[in-house]
């Protein structure tokens, strides 16, 4: 999980707390080939609004277009699409 936050974000850390959400669903990788997908979900607290892509894969630049630092309020206004589409209920659940 350490790993993938850095790679997917920037953001570096020794350590995160327990997995406050999980969500599994069929998907189908753009080679055609459909596989379970597993995503858990951590509260992790960032120093800096910064926010890095260098370390994202070829496959994830073709499937992700951006990504931002959120406020409750802005994910329950907008109206781009947001993943996973629970996600305020799972932040509201963690206690967040």
């Amino acid at each position: 999980m350490i790993r993938e936050l850095r790679e997917e974000t920037g953001v570096v850390r020794d350590s995160v707390g327990a997995c406050v959400a999980d969500r599994r669903f069929a998907l189908m990788l753009p080679s055609g080939e459909t596989v379970m997908a597993i995503e858990q979900y951590f509260v992790v607290h960032a120093h800096s609004k910064a926010l890095s892509k260098a370390e994202w894969t070829l496959a994830e630049t073709q499937v992700m277009a951006d990504h931002h630092w959120w406020s409750v309020n802005e994910l329950k206004t907008t109206a781009d699409t947001v993943w996973p589409e629970a996600l305020i209920q799972m932040l509201l659940d963690a206690g967040v």
